[in-house]
């Protein structure tokens, strides 16, 4: 019997049926969970907190800085080099358009300018004042100015 060749056979049909049992055992039971770890996962979810509601007046609110500053219109009629010419032409910009009119010397541009001191929060407005003063030869290069003010 044992050198019949069907005994050979039968033998390692044996060992490899026995191994490829074995091995499903082995990853059948690594993949079942415990009735431990099911305990334990009960347990957190049972304990989870579960914050309090914060009263209004403990909040902290950040600023915006958004809400700070506010961006208008201004219409600039001119712009000097010297602090005389920029007063003549606003004291006659007074008298032709009965607005106030406000002299400002720029340091970047190191020019004094001369604008109609009547903010405008709307462009569209600010443009349709500008397009009306435009009919004025003193005017015609008259243009708005974006100003942003915090």
């Amino acid at each position: 019997m044992g050198n019949h060749p069907f005994f050979i056979l039968n033998f390692y049909m044996n060992k490899r049926f026995s191994l490829i049992l074995f091995s499903f055992a082995v990853i059948f039971y690594s993949c079942s969970s415990t009735k431990e770890e099911i305990k334990e996962e009960k347990r957190t979810v049972d304990t989870s907190y579960v914050f309090d509601k914060i009263p209004a007046e403990d909040l902290f609110q950040f600023e915006n800085s958004e809400k700070k500053s506010t961006t208008f219109y201004l219409i600039q009629i001119g712009a000097f080099s010297t602090l005389d010419a920029a007063g003549k032409f606003a004291k006659s910009s007074r008298s032709k358009l009965n607005k106030d009119i406000k002299v400002e010397f720029d340091e970047l541009k190191k020019l004094y300018l001369v604008r109609i001191n009547q903010p405008f929060t709307n462009k569209n407005e600010a443009l349709l004042f500008r397009d009306k003063i435009n009919t004025y030869s003193d005017y015609k290069d008259a243009w708005v100015v974006e100003v942003m003010e915090k």
